[in-house]
């Protein structure tokens, strides 16, 4: 079945043809074949502050409603990656009082490999990377200068297996480059962004 996810800040928002009764939360709102209007509402309401905690868009054709969704945000591509080093820690940084991982925005002229690469280098100071697969991309939504934003983040698998010092890119705001073992990053999931909670609790 075809599913879409975009966070908005911690709320989930789903498109999908029918809700999936074994994922449901405490607090749920489900809106069948929402128009243009309504998904920009409901989208300012929920940046504005709300108790729930997942959204259901529902339709039969839940393909067409998401490019009905896309339509009305400016739309913003980034692209970033899961560094893992030779004992298998990942790469974190700490940015704006998030544990985040690194990543940032396409320039023009680069594909998503490229990108994810290069934010590695800049924004954590290392190099010999090798780029690996491709993992499902992850999008949330905000707003800027009044204006309704969604972001598509590419992610990848990269290795590293040098020893160079991690230097945080300060002028990003960054404040700390560190490696966490997977087993030991409670802390890094529960100060991190909803977009990359799921994907993270995989790696645990």
């Amino acid at each position: 079945m075809q599913k879409y996810q975009v966070f908005i800040n911690d709320h989930l928002l789903s498109i999908v043809e029918k809700p999936e009764s074994n994922q449901q939360f405490n607090s749920e709102f489900y809106l069948k074949r929402p128009d243009q209007e309504e998904i920009v509402i409901l989208v300012n309401w929920l940046l504005s502050g709300s108790d729930l905690m997942s959204v259901w868009l529902i339709s039969n054709q839940p393909k067409q409603l998401w490019k009905l969704f896309q339509q009305q945000f400016v739309l913003i591509k980034a692209a970033g990656g899961i560094v893992k080093n030779k004992v298998g820690d990942i790469l974190f940084i700490h940015r704006l009082g998030k544990w985040d991982l690194p990543k940032g925005k396409m320039e023009q002229g680069e594909n998503s490999k490229e990108t994810a690469m290069r934010e590695v280098q800049e924004e954590c100071g290392i190099s010999q990377l090798n780029i690996g697969k491709e993992l499902p991309s992850t999008f949330h939504v905000y707003k800027h200068r009044e204006k309704l934003v969604l972001k598509q983040t590419y992610w990848f698998e990269i290795g590293y297996l040098g020893e160079e010092k991690l230097v945080p890119q300060q002028e990003e705001g960054i404040k700390k480059v560190v490696w966490v073992n997977p087993k030991k990053m409670q802390e890094q999931i529960k100060g991190t962004y909803a977009s990359l909670k799921p994907m993270l609790k995989k790696l645990i």
